[in-house]
């Protein structure tokens, strides 16, 4: 997507970097000067931005038909700890909501060291619906949805790949996910939503 950059900007020049471990996140502060396609420089500024060890993660919408009209279908999705959902509770946002820290979210996960390029993002997409959900499927039957993706650019250096697989009526049965053995996966559990029922809850 470089060809689509915007054309005044030239040139986005790091003149210092400053890293901050925090946890699993690293937070990083840079001073940057930018360079417009006329030649003209901005002032320096500090930026700051964030990313892990994965740096990307991958996503897997799995699915499956109970009937034969087109939105007969169910979608697999996942209960996730996610306690930075808690902040909202103590800030001011401009449409307040459920701080529930449990979320139903895609299967998702982060790619090993080994799980690299087009093959090692699907077998990692595979891996990761087996670890959540209890599902096993092979590689191969995972449909890459595009390109990634950045989720929150302005943020995190993420990017996010989305996988999508049909879970046929004689797949085998899911066995007791194993999850990752971290806090953020010792509650919640997999289970199927009808697209009416996600649908109806975006709603609400």
């Amino acid at each position: 997507m470089r060809d689509l950059a915007p054309t005044d900007l030239l040139a986005c020049e790091t003149l210092k970097r400053r890293q901050t471990p925090a946890g699993w996140l690293t937070i990083e502060t840079r001073t940057l000067r930018l360079t417009r396609g006329d030649g003209s420089q901005t002032p320096a500024f500090e930026a700051e931005a964030a990313h892990r060890k994965g740096i990307d993660a991958v996503a897997v919408v799995a699915w499956r038909r109970v009937g034969p009209a087109p939105a007969a279908v169910e979608v697999l999705l996942r209960g996730c700890l996610r306690p930075g959902v808690l902040i909202r509770a103590d800030l001011d946002p401009p449409v307040p909501g459920d701080a529930h820290p449990l979320l139903w979210e895609l299967p998702a996960g982060i790619p090993e060291a080994d799980e690299r390029g087009p093959s090692g993002l699907r077998a990692c997409a595979a891996r990761e619906l087996l670890e959540e959900t209890g599902v096993a499927l092979p590689d191969s039957a995972l449909v890459p949805l595009g390109h990634g993706f950045f989720p929150s650019g302005g943020i995190l250096a993420e990017m996010l790949w989305l996988f999508a697989v049909e879970v046929p009526a004689d797949a085998p049965p899911p066995v007791e996910p194993e999850g990752d053995g971290s806090p953020f996966e010792a509650v919640g559990h997999a289970r199927w939503f009808g697209l009416g029922e996600i649908l109806a809850h975006q709603r609400e």
